[in-house]
């Protein structure tokens, strides 16, 4: 009688232990990267222990991203060729808000690129 008890405590043990594997090891659905569309000036940029991509867009007035007024937002793009023939020039990018984190600068917004190309609006003057 001992024996069978400690088979089904044994056996108990074992399939919580399963289903625990099993709840672990369930795909989580990734959040919902919503597209955005920003234009503004490309220009480089800088950060203190190089916690930047190296390149913003500044906006023409202060802008509403993730929340927060922005006059700026750094931007992450493989193809810096492009982005070093558009430097300076207005543009239009679309790309997806993505979050860093950095030892200096804690948390900020990344817009990742999938399309970035020279800005059919006009300039404003910044007098």
């Amino acid at each position: 009688m001992r024996i069978v008890r400690l088979s089904a405590r044994l056996s108990t043990r074992l399939i919580l232990a399963f289903l625990a594997i099993c709840v672990e090891a369930q795909p989580q659905e990734p959040p919902h990267e919503e597209k955005i569309t920003v234009t503004g000036e490309l220009t480089r940029a800088m950060a203190i222990g190089g916690e930047s991509t190296g390149w913003v867009v500044q906006f023409d007035s202060e802008t509403h991203i993730a929340d927060t007024l922005a006059a700026a937002i750094e931007i992450e793009y493989r193809k810096t060729r492009m982005l070093e023939k558009l430097e300076n020039q207005r543009v239009t990018v679309i790309g997806v808000l993505s979050q860093r984190q950095g030892a200096e600068m804690g948390t900020r917004n990344v817009l990742v690129v999938s399309t970035i190309r020279k800005s059919k609006m006009a300039t404003p003057n910044r007098n």
